[in-house]
């Protein structure tokens, strides 16, 4: 979007947007499944409830945690992404 005098101008399709949206709301749920993995094992009692907790939002309640805790999600992920890796 782009804003011009005091108007939303929409670039691109409908579609295309979307397909955005819906693909980053996958990568989200992929890195929402490690990251849970992460915490669940390795985390301490607070941040395996997280996990839990994690592991149970829907979308709009994974993207509050992921803005919640961004160092954890970052943590986690990067531990999920070696354990994977094993």
């Amino acid at each position: 979007m782009v804003k011009k005098k005091e108007h939303w101008v929409v670039t691109g399709t409908a579609e295309g947007l979307l397909d955005k949206m819906e693909k980053e709301e996958q990568l989200m749920e992929d890195e929402k499944y490690i990251i849970c993995e992460a915490m669940e094992k390795y985390g301490g009692s607070f941040v395996k409830a997280l996990g839990k907790a994690l592991r149970a939002a829907d979308p709009n309640n994974t993207r509050r945690i992921k803005k919640a805790f961004p160092d954890y999600w970052e943590q986690y992920l990067k531990m999920g992404k070696t354990m994977v890796k094993k």
